[in-house]
Parts: structure tokens; C-alpha cells; sequence
């Protein structure tokens, strides 16, 4: 390789490390107006995404019932005025999507998160506890039997 290459490669890591750093920051202040509850987290995987895992506060309404949906209608029509809207997915195209129809066709103001639920558990965003109710005191229960208590 010759020095310019090197050089270029270099250049290329240092700016996808800036813009990471940047998204984080960035997810940490969405994350403070999160907590002061002055946006909405809206969800737009598929259900079966959102049983496996979800932000804890968050809204569903998957992006492929979105427009026609009634009860996903009613979802959206529920969003409280005057908050902003993000829109998360797992890779951040039917964010984009949905946050386009919210605001081209519903006239809901929104935003594509491009970050993934992974990277707004990583910026301290909370997941939801999906283990059933009583979960815990099953486990000792169980601990205790084991272990002969």
C-alpha cells in the first residue's frame, strides 16, 4: 500500500469513530428528554420483534400495519401534540419510512432514529422487563427445592 492509501484508510476509521462518538452523544440527550418525557419513542418493528424486546416506555405501531391497520391507526392518532415523535426500527429503514408517512400523510411531525434498539440500550435508554409477573419468587422457589430447603 502506498502512504496516500494508508493515510485515506486512516482518515476513513477516524471519521467513523467521530460519528459514532456523535450518535452517542446525541442518543444521551434524546435520552434526557426521554426521561423528562418530552418526546415519544414510537417503535416500528414487527411484534414479534417487540416480545423479544422493547424500550421501556416506548409505542409500538409496526410499520407494515401502519397505514391501514385500525388499531395501529389509533396508536398514532393517540400521539400526544406538541411532543416530538422518533421513530426506531432495527437498522433504521422502516424508521425512516414510517417517519416519513407520519409526517407526509398523517401530518404528525417525526424523526428517523437511525440507531438500533441495541445502540439506545447502549446510550442508557432501559429495556423493558418482559419476564412475567411472580418471575423472580419462581426462581427461588425453585432454588430452594433444588437445594433441598
Amino acid at each position: 500500500m502506498t502512504i496516500r492509501t494508508n493515510i485515506t484508510l486512516v482518515a476513513i476509521m477516524l471519521l467513523g469513530v467521530i460519528a459514532s462518538q456523535t450518535q452517542a452523544e446525541d442518543l444521551k440527550k434524546l435520552l434526557a428528554r426521554f426521561e423528562k418525557d418530552e418526546i415519544v419513542l414510537l417503535d416500528v418493528r414487527e411484534g414479534v420483534e417487540w416480545k423479544k424486546g422493547h424500550i421501556e416506555g416506548a409505542m409500538l405501531a409496526p410499520f407494515s400495519r401502519i397505514a391501514f391497520d385500525p388499531e395501529c391507526r389509533k396508536i398514532i392518532a393517540s400521539l400526544p401534540e406538541g411532543k416530538d415523535v422518533y421513530c426506531y426500527s432495527n437498522a433504521g429503514k422502516r424508521a425512516f419510512f414510517a417517519a416519513n408517512y407520519l409526517s407526509e400523510r398523517n401530518g404528525q411531525p417525526a424523526t428517523a432514529l437511525k440507531a438500533s434498539m441495541q445502540s439506545l440500550i447502549s446510550a442508557g435508554f432501559k429495556e423493558a422487563d418482559l419476564r412475567p409477573k411472580g418471575f423472580l419468587e419462581q426462581i427461588k422457589e425453585q432454588e430452594a427445592k433444588d437445594l433441598g430447603k
